[in-house]
């Protein structure tokens, strides 16, 4: 698993969480303040164009992340 194999993000609109969504598992986040949260997404937005320049990495913004 690696960033360029990530196919999405869905991110908080509400609070600091995020999921990092690949084939194989979902990885969910939650950062100390949304400005944290938004410098780590853009740092691994800017990493997926670089690893993968002809795909677009989709971001989400939902109000709640569901808890299962």
């Amino acid at each position: 698993m690696s960033i360029d194999d990530m196919s999405c993000i869905i991110k908080s609109q509400v609070s600091n969480e995020f999921i990092l969504h690949f084939a194989s598992i979902d990885l969910r986040v939650t950062t100390e303040t949304h400005e944290r949260r938004d410098d780590f997404l853009n740092l691994v937005k800017l990493r997926f164009a670089h690893l993968q320049p002809s795909k677009t990495l989709k971001v989400f913004g939902v109000v709640t992340i569901i808890n299962h």
